[in-house]
């Protein structure tokens, strides 16, 4: 595990991949990486295991990364085993594929943003890599223990992540930039502050999580920060289909207390003066429509919401 290392010491890592998103383990975890055909059919005792591989000393369970990581998605590969070991016992990850390992300087690997965290201990953190981000995931923490043996103690946490500092720009009167989001009820518009608008960026990768809150769907690497992106229909407590996350335009936004960083995919800006105009409708208000909603007003066709940030970077 990442400790305070003498300069010149490197942080080893076995790097592997589901689709295009990138995981890592610190090499000295993994045992051995085997075949698919290697396996055999799952143990009775082991529900949740799909397979089991013999490995010096015994017979190992192998799980479902995908599964593990909580993602939501069918897993119908047949890809590389990797052989896991963690203080308490051996298991093997299904995984799509495995790429040769890289040595990387310690200081590169981070905790995760709050909202970002795993409350099961399996993500570890971050690792900015050359040209992509990878989550380093615990051994200890990654498949369930077998039964009858004591918990473990958390992993050391590692360096929180580096935090946006530049002051947000002066008050612009009530100015606000409205937009929609791709795929989603176009009647909807989401506005923030101008002082909360950091930047509108074209070809970010987003790379998807299961975290804590259902808001988060994945995080992006914006200037050398890990922010996570926020899922506009879970933020509203209701269910469209993703936004295609390959294409969009992201707005990288900033709580207005916690100054906390966030990204929204999003597409066909207006700005808009407050109060509302007459023209844009009525500017009524809406009853509250969502936990991280701080208001909503009635427009032609449709309404506009005003997510509270803050809220969503402390829960």
């Amino acid at each position: 595990m990442p400790t305070e290392n003498s300069a010149g010491t490197q942080l080893p890592l076995v790097r592997f991949y589901l689709s295009h998103d990138c995981y890592c383990l610190e090499t000295p975890a993994v045992a051995s990486i085997r075949r698919w055909e290697e396996t055999e059919s799952p143990a009775e005792d082991r529900p949740d295991a799909i397979a089991t591989v013999q490995f010096p000393g015994g017979t190992a369970p192998v799980y479902s990364l995908r599964s593990l990581l909580a993602l939501g998605e069918e897993d119908t590969a047949s890809g590389p085993v990797l052989m896991v070991r963690s203080p308490r016992h051996t298991y093997g990850i299904r995984v799509d594929r495995v790429a040769r390992t890289i040595s990387v300087d310690p200081s590169l690997a981070r905790g995760l943003h709050p909202a970002l965290c795993d409350p099961h201990g399996r993500v570890r953190g971050v690792v900015q890599l050359p040209g992509e981000l990878a989550l380093l995931l615990s051994p200890a923490f990654l498949a369930p223990l077998p039964a009858g043996l004591a918990p473990l103690p958390p992993d050391p946490p590692l360096p929180p992540p580096s935090l946006w500092t530049s002051a947000p720009p002066p008050a612009s009167g009530k100015k606000l930039l409205c937009f929609a989001v791709p795929s989603e009820d176009p009647s909807t518009l989401f506005a923030f502050s101008l002082r909360q608008i950091i930047e509108i960026v074209q070809g970010l990768r987003m790379f998807r999580v299961s975290a804590n809150d259902k808001c988060v769907a994945g995080m992006v690497e914006w200037r050398g920060h890990v922010v996570p992106v926020i899922h506009p229909s879970a933020l509203l407590g209701v269910s469209h289909g993703p936004p295609d996350w390959e294409n969009a335009k992201f707005a990288i936004l900033r709580g207005a207390q916690t100054q906390a960083l966030f990204a929204l995919p999003a597409h066909d800006f207006a700005a808009l003066s407050a109060p509302l105009s007459a023209t844009a409708g009525n500017g009524a208000r809406l009853p509250k429509i969502g936990p991280f909603v701080r208001a909503a007003y009635k427009l032609t066709g449709g309404c506009l919401v005003l997510p509270d940030l803050d809220r969503l970077a402390l829960a």
